[in-house]
C-alpha cells in the first residue's frame, strides 16, 4: 500500500436505553443507530425485549421498525452457569420461505 493512501472512516452513533420490570426478570429497550455516510445518512430504531428467568439464562427478541417491514426479527439466547458462557443469536430471522421445487 502506498504511504499517501488515506481512507476516511464513517461516523456511527449508537444510543440505547433499557427499562427493567418484574424485579429485573423482564427488560424492554430501544436502540438508535445512525450512520453518517459520504453524501447520505442511514438511521435505524430497534426495540428489544429480554426475559431473565434465572441469573444464568436469558432469552431476547428484537425488531427494527424502519427497515424490516414486519418481515424480520432477531433472537438471542444466553446461558452462563458460571464456568462458561454460551451466546447464540441471529440478527435476521426471516419468516418467509420459498417452497422447494421437485
Amino acid at each position: 500500500a502506498s504511504a499517501d493512501a488515506k481512507q476516511k472512516l464513517n461516523t456511527t452513533i449508537n444510543a440505547g436505553a433499557e427499562y427493567s420490570l418484574l424485579n429485573k426478570k423482564l427488560g424492554i429497550g430501544l436502540l438508535y443507530t445512525g450512520r453518517l455516510l459520504e453524501g447520505s445518512t442511514y438511521s435505524e430504531i430497534m426495540t428489544a425485549a429480554t426475559y431473565r428467568p434465572a441469573k444464568w439464562f436469558e432469552l431476547s427478541g428484537s425488531y427494527s421498525f424502519m427497515h424490516s417491514k414486519f418481515k424480520t426479527f432477531g433472537l438471542a439466547m444466553n446461558v452462563a452457569p458460571g464456568f462458561a458462557n454460551l451466546f447464540i443469536a441471529c440478527d435476521y430471522l426471516i419468516l418467509k420461505r420459498t417452497p422447494l421445487v421437485p
